[in-house]
């Protein structure tokens, strides 16, 4: 999962600002050799927990990749880089570790759809 090229990475709009929102969805997608998608969200609790949800699919078609994530992330998206969308789910586990706190179990999948250069916690 980690050789195929990345298609978007998306983030709810507030994910950078100074509001005090403590759930941020991050949605990452690639794109297969045969022109359909993967994908994985990760629901991420900036004030304690971390990771607290990750899923994936695979295999969809574009229409399908819209039907299925559109509404799960909503409506206040914006479009991050790749760099972001790392930081912003690596940072949230890193911290939660701190404090005690481990990513979700489907994380042992999901983490693979991340580039290793970017992993600051052990798989």
């Amino acid at each position: 999962m980690r050789a195929l090229p990345y298609h978007l990475c998306i983030a709810n709009d507030y994910w950078n600002s100074n509001e005090s929102q403590e759930l941020v969805n991050v949605l990452i997608s690639k794109k297969m050799p045969n022109g359909n998608f993967s994908a994985a969200m990760y629901m991420i609790d900036m004030s304690c927990l971390g990771l607290k949800n990750t899923t994936r699919k695979h295999g969809m078609t574009e229409d399908e990749f819209v039907e299925t994530f559109g509404e799960s992330v909503g409506n206040d998206l914006e479009e991050i880089s790749v760099e972001d969308a790392h930081n912003l789910i690596f940072g949230a586990i890193d911290y939660a570790k701190e404090s005690g706190f481990s990513p979700e179990p489907d994380w042992a999948i999901t983490q693979y759809f991340l580039d290793e250069q970017y992993t600051s916690v052990a798989g």
